[in-house]
């Protein structure tokens, strides 16, 4: 029978089980990023709320099987809710190569917003042809691409995760925002 009681048991062991699982996926992330700190806060948060969730569900499903239900759909929720918001939160960097013949004009257009980028020509089947790299936090790159296609709607490009020997520096994140206004002021 489902009391008040097992409805709320049911609901807080699926919360917690999205928000553990949330956190696993957002930790593996950190580990694959070399962010320590950051690792171990998100793993101690998932364990201590996977111990609280096993207790609770392992020490009533011989009377309430039910919970191993919301267990099991909370740890299936989790994964689908922490790829979301790593893919809100666009943690890294991301490698962008592009083959045009408009380099000229989208390497300008991409300087004035602040970007670094590195130019070379190259020789294609259908002869030359430009070739655009650079390196951009994640959360930048649709913008880049798109800034590229307005320009060169047939522009190939590639987005790769980005990974580096040495530490990023001003120079390869634009500013914007608040900060171009400041610094245009002075």
């Amino acid at each position: 029978m489902m009391t008040d009681n097992v409805i709320m048991n049911c609901l807080m062991i699926f919360v917690a089980r999205v928000t553990d699982v949330s956190l696993g996926t957002l930790r593996m992330l950190a580990v694959v990023q070399g962010n320590r700190f950051l690792t171990w806060v998100l793993g101690f948060l998932e364990i201590a709320i996977w111990l609280w969730i096993v207790v609770q569900v392992f020490s009533s499903v011989s009377e309430t099987p039910v919970y191993a239900l919301f267990y099991a759909a909370g740890y299936a929720t989790g994964g689908y809710v922490g790829m979301t918001i790593e893919k809100w939160l666009g943690f890294g960097e991301r490698s962008v190569l592009m083959f045009t013949r408009s380099g000229d004009l989208i390497s300008e257009a991409l300087r004035l917003k602040g970007y670094i980028l590195t130019e070379w020509q190259g020789r294609g089947r259908d002869g030359p042809i430009d070739l655009l790299f650079m390196k951009i936090p994640r959360r930048r790159a649709k913008e880049v691409l798109g800034t590229a296609r307005e320009i060169d709607p047939d522009c190939y490009c590639v987005v790769e995760t980005a990974e580096s020997s040495a530490p990023p520096t001003p120079l390869m994140v634009p500013r914007l925002g608040w900060r171009t206004t400041v610094q245009k002021e002075k």
